[in-house]
Parts: structure tokens; sequence; C-alpha cells
């Protein structure tokens, strides 16, 4: 299965990131207001896999524009 993901483009494995970040920031947001609604753990944890989202998205602007160059001839 891995093998088949990665062989997908580049936008569908960044939308397939988002989704399962954000299927995995709400279920931890809902987990820690019926568990522990006092701490803020989700929070932290949602923070955390949010910047890892961002940062999955520049690898993904770089990789869409080195594509496009390597496509024009470019190096």
């Amino acid at each position: 299965m891995e093998k088949q993901i990665n062989e997908l483009p580049a936008k569908a494995q960044l939308q397939r990131r988002v989704v399962r970040l954000i299927i995995i920031c709400a279920v931890l947001l809902i987990l820690n207001n019926q568990l522990t609604p006092d701490l803020n753990w989700g929070l932290w944890i949602t923070a955390g896999l949010g910047f890892s989202l961002i940062l999955d998205i520049i690898d993904y602007i770089f990789i869409k524009r080195n594509t496009k160059k390597e496509n024009n001839g470019e190096k």
C-alpha cells in the first residue's frame, strides 16, 4: 500500500495528508474535552500537527516549482 501511495502525484499525497491530519486533530480535541477538560494537551498536539502540515505544504510548493523547471528543460 505504501508503494501505491508514493506513486501518487504530489498534490494527491498532500491532500491525503491534509485529510488525515484534520481527522487526527478533531479526534484528539474531542478526546481532550471528554477525558481531561481542564488540561490542554490536545491543543499542543494539534498545534504540532498543524505546523507539520504547513511544512508539508511548503514541500509541495517546492516540488511543484522544481517539476515545472525540469519540464521546461531548466536545471
